[in-house]
C-alpha cells in the first residue's frame, strides 16, 4: 500500500472510531497533497460533527473527488454555503 493509502486508512479509521475531540487532529489532513486523503478527511470531519463552514471553503478544491465529498457533507446543511457562492 502506498504511503498516501496508509494515511487515508488512518484518517478513515479516526473518522469512524474517534470523537468530536479528534476533529483538530484531522484538520491538517484537509490540506494533504493527496486528493483522496483530503476527501477522506472531509468525510471524517463530517462524521465527527466538525465545522461545516470550514468544509464549505473546499468547494473550490481542484480535485473532483474532494468536491464530491464536500457536496455530500453539505447536502443537508443549507446554511453553510451562501447562495451567491453557488
Amino acid at each position: 500500500m502506498p504511503p498516501s493509502g496508509r494515511v487515508r486508512a488512518l484518517v478513515a479509521g479516526l473518522g469512524e472510531c474517534g470523537t468530536g475531540q479528534d476533529v483538530d487532529v484531522l484538520l491538517p489532513f484537509l490540506e494533504h497533497p493527496s486528493p483522496r486523503v483530503r476527501a477522506e478527511a472531509v468525510r471524517a470531519v463530517r462524521r465527527l460533527d466538525g465545522s461545516i463552514t470550514q468544509l464549505a471553503g473546499m468547494l473550490a478544491d481542484p480535485a473532483p473527488v474532494v468536491v464530491r465529498a464536500v457536496k455530500q457533507a453539505l447536502r443537508h446543511e443549507t446554511y453553510a454555503v451562501p447562495a451567491a457562492r453557488l
